[in-house]
């Protein structure tokens, strides 16, 4: 039977680990994200040898988040099919890619049920796209970071110690300029910002703000998923601003990440206006996730 407990800081290594040697693109599958959010989800993290997964809760039947590791699959997926049964419950994952959908099949014994999760597949982008805006298609991109330039004066700054108490408290001030639009994700935001923001360094996130008159307008942190993908977590602007945005973007581009090939952007949690935003960046990529249940 697989125990399960809080996610804490002494997790880091043994997790780091696991995906060193399994490694992933999904934004689920990186240390200081798992960290941040847990606690607002109440996810509990298991690890079975070689493996490790989550355990969350949703109207009170519980879902896995598929294992990662480098071992014996098939074994490690059964020991959670036998933990369904011992416990009454059906096994179900969450946030299953097409990829491990397939592993599924082939190794476990189980017709799944298989639901699309809409709002949650993860947006994937060439960095260098992101840095250039070149050509028609980020014509409006250009336009409303050459609005901003004409009108403001700023400077880019990257996260450190002596700033981050700032961007927690422009988080806090966007989300009340943004109440009427923000649902159960975005109220338990503070709280996973507010513990990556309290373990900035050593959960190894990096980030940059942009300042307008001795005040931050903008500001995006996030980390690397592996060697040739970085994974941006949280991105907060004043929408008034024109050109906020997509200058926080294009700087964090061009100036920060500018080593890696490819960033996530995650998803776009089913919210209209979000997803058009995240769209209009043109993705190389959209990593589609599933819900696979478990009928027997």
């Amino acid at each position: 039977m697989i125990e399960y407990k809080a996610v804490t800081l002494e997790d880091k290594e043994k997790i780091n680990k696991i995906l060193t040697a399994d490694p992933q693109i999904g934004s689920e599958y990186c240390f200081g994200n798992i960290y941040m959010w847990s606690e607002a989800y109440n996810a509990k993290i298991g690890f079975y040898k070689d493996f490790f997964m989550l355990k969350m809760k949703e109207d009170e039947k519980p879902y896995y988040s598929f294992p990662v590791g480098n071992g014996d699959l098939k074994e490690c997926l059964d020991v959670l099919k036998n933990e369904g049964k011992e416990k009454n419950h059906e096994v179900s994952f969450y946030n299953v890619s097409k990829k491990n959908l397939e592993k599924l099949d082939k190794l476990v014994d189980c017709k799944f049920k298989i639901t699309k999760n809409d709002g949650q597949g993860d947006y994937i982008y060439l960095v260098k796209d992101l840095a250039e805006l070149k050509g028609k298609k980020y014509k409006s991109k250009r336009n409303h970071i050459s609005y901003f330039l004409k009108n403001f004066e700023y400077e880019y700054e990257e996260i450190n110690k002596d700033n981050l108490e700032e961007c927690y408290q422009m988080s806090l001030e966007w989300n009340k300029l943004n109440k009427a639009n923000i649902e159960e994700y975005e109220s338990k935001e503070p709280q996973a910002i507010k513990r990556a923001f309290e373990n900035f360094d050593y959960l190894g996130l990096v980030g940059a703000l942009i300042r307008s008159n001795n005040k931050i307008i903008a500001y995006t942190f996030g980390e690397k998923i592996n060697d040739y993908m970085f994974c941006t977590h949280v991105e907060k602007a004043y929408a008034d601003v024109r050109g906020a945005y997509p200058l926080i973007n294009q700087q964090f581009a061009e100036n920060t990440i500018n080593n890696f090939e490819y960033v996530n952007r995650e998803e776009d949690l089913g919210i209209e206006g979000l997803r058009k935003a995240k769209q209009s960046y043109r993705p190389v990529m959209l990593l589609e996730k599933y819900y696979a249940i478990c009928d027997d």
